[in-house]
């Protein structure tokens, strides 16, 4: 997913993507859905529905770096920081858990 999600920001850099030319491409139209499928599916695999609200927090606010990517690639990032971030948390309290046993 990380592959394609690279991939397909380069055809869009490009200008290469069906229906859509370079500048268009840049400014993420609501009818480019494919980035988010590609986090959405990424964030689920992760780390489940845990992941994927995550992700989706992270790719409205786009905090940071996430900011200054192109449409694929803030999408794929935010996946990847958001279901990462969900799997900590989850750990995190399961171990509290524990310790309260």
């Amino acid at each position: 997913m990380m592959v394609a999600a690279m991939s397909m920001e380069g055809l869009g850099m490009k200008g290469a993507l069906f229906g859509l030319d370079g500048g268009r491409f840049l400014e993420d139209p609501v009818h480019l859905v494919a980035d988010e499928l590609l986090g959405m599916a990424l964030s689920q695999y992760v780390a489940g529905t845990k992941g994927l609200f995550e992700y989706v927090r992270y790719d409205k606010k786009k905090p940071g770096v996430l900011g200054t990517l192109g449409p694929f690639l803030d999408d794929i990032v935010a996946s990847l920081i958001g279901s990462i971030m969900s799997r900590i948390y989850t750990e995190l309290l399961e171990g509290e858990d524990k310790l309260g046993s």
